[in-house]
């Protein structure tokens, strides 16, 4: 605010009171002005510090999520080649499966060739032992045959007792 302009100056003691109030009053304005800048400088210097402060811990979690990004993209990569191994080990899998389906179906069509076999060779043994035995018995009847003196064997092959009724 602009000093007041002078007034002529006033003869009496009054016209010295009323200058040296404006006076006052334009110190006092001052004062109180200058308080209010002084308040205002506090203010502006606590905005400041927080300012500065708000930039401090803003730093501190930019440099946290830097950190935190960079761990994240390795962690990315860690997980893309785990991808990559689980698919190839996924693949590798699926081929030993495929593999061992086709041995099982190898395995399984010699098996049933076995059983075959094994039933041919056990209906073979079955007629073996069938001619075996007949065989034995024909063995048997024959020497029953040709042993002299055997009385009971002639009437039990027919032939000797036909012979000596003749």
């Amino acid at each position: 605010m602009p000093l007041a302009r002078k007034k002529r100056p006033s003869i009496g003691p009054f016209a010295r009171t009323t200058r040296s109030e404006v006076l006052d009053d334009q110190l006092a304005q001052l004062m109180a002005k200058l308080q209010r800048l002084e308040a205002e400088e506090v203010g502006m210097r606590a905005r400041m510090t927080e300012a500065v402060q708000l930039a401090d811990r803003l730093v501190n979690e930019a440099d946290d999520l830097r950190r935190q990004l960079a761990d994240h993209q390795a962690l990315k990569g860690e997980r893309l080649a785990l991808s990559a191994q689980l698919a190839e080990a996924e693949r590798r899998h699926a081929d030993e499966l495929a593999q061992a389906a086709e041995r099982i179906a190898r395995q399984e069509k010699a098996a049933t060739g076995a059983v075959v076999a094994e039933k041919t060779a056990l209906e073979r043994a079955a007629r073996s032992e069938g001619q075996v035995e007949a065989m034995k018995n024909q063995l048997v009847e024959l020497t029953a045959l040709l042993q002299p003196g055997r009385k009971g064997s002639e009437k039990a092959s027919g032939r000797g007792g036909g012979k000596d009724g003749d």
